[in-house]
């Protein structure tokens, strides 16, 4: 069933979006509804999964982790055996984010591992497993993620995040800042009182150092995913392969894609395929007609290979710290 977005929905998931942890008057002075109203529409929109979750967001290169980008391709496989499959890697610490999808690929993965070596672990444990039913398969490591504005739900967007990941300075957390993160990675909308009783924190300490992490830049938001599906739109990853580019070139792409009202995230790689592109679109056919735009303005895209998204699993940005 899909849900009918209102004017007064889109600006408060817009509020959201910027910061999902403000109050709930706070939202409702900036879109001019009573408390008790945009309570009621933040429920309706959780419970018709157009709010599929909240997250805290964090640049994870800031403390010498990596997100490792992995496409596989299934085969001999029956939807219990997938199924089984999907649940095993979802139930994976270091896996911060897992689909299905239709096209080349079957299934994407992102790894939150600290170095290549617990990266390849994480392959192992799959491969020792389900090396029977799995084919071809692809490694990406991502070096920059940026999302992009969602002009086509908000035209009029109140603000734009540069970058969630890719900086690198360096950043040594303390035992009372991996503390709160893992709080925070249960529940992004934990209140402060609640971090503190569960860590052994005072209040005004956990006050502090999430003021600090955000100082720091390591904490780049806190916001919510937007399902496109329940609203009718389909979600589409473009593994975007490039020829002859120089820096320019790639920095003049990233700007013709975030100018797109359908792009929603933009990955810099490195690997077989130079990005991953994420829109949200009507159907095929826009697609097509926005990739096609793309790539004959760009005059650097050598091929893409589109993948629709069929069913989200896992989304967390923040590590497990099993090796800090």
């Amino acid at each position: 069933m899909v849900y009918d977005l209102d004017a007064k929905d889109i600006k408060i998931l817009e509020q959201l979006e910027i910061d999902c942890r403000q109050s709930d008057s706070s939202v409702a002075k900036k879109v001019g509804l009573s408390k008790q109203v945009v309570n009621y529409r933040i429920k309706n929109l959780v419970n018709n999964n157009v709010i599929s979750s909240f997250l805290t967001i964090i640049d994870i290169q800031k403390i010498s982790y990596c997100f490792y980008h992995v496409f596989l391709k299934t085969e001999k496989v029956s939807q219990d055996k997938e199924n089984e499959i999907i649940e095993f890697i979802k139930n994976m610490p270091q896996v911060g984010w897992l689909v299905t999808c239709i096209g080349k690929w079957n299934i994407a993965i992102a790894f939150l591992a600290k170095d290549p070596v617990e990266f390849n672990e994480c392959m192992e444990k799959i491969y020792e497993k389900f090396k029977d039913y799995i084919g071809e398969k692809r490694f990406l490591i991502v070096i920059e993620g940026m999302p992009c504005k969602k002009k086509y739900l908000f035209p009029k967007k109140l603000n734009d995040v540069p970058f969630y990941f890719g900086k690198r300075e360096t950043i040594n957390l303390n035992k009372s800042e991996i503390l709160i993160l893992q709080q925070l990675s249960r529940d992004s909308l934990m209140p402060l009182v609640d971090i503190a009783n569960n860590t052994a924190l005072s209040y005004e300490t956990v006050k502090a150092y999430i003021k600090k992490m955000q100082d720091e830049k390591l904490i780049q938001a806190f916001t919510i995913k937007i399902n496109p599906f329940s609203y009718g739109y389909e979600w589409y990853a473009v593994l975007i392969e490039l020829d002859k580019f120089t820096k320019e070139d790639k920095k003049r792409l990233i700007n013709l894609i975030n100018a797109q009202p359908n792009s929603v995230f933009i990955s810099n790689m490195i690997g077989m395929y130079n990005m991953v592109v994420d829109l949200h679109v009507k159907d095929v056919l826009e697609l097509n007609k926005i990739m096609r735009e793309i790539q004959e303005k760009s005059g650097i895209i050598k091929t893409y290979e589109p993948l629709l998204i069929l069913k989200e699993y896992k989304c967390n940005f923040i590590p497990n710290f099993s090796y800090y």
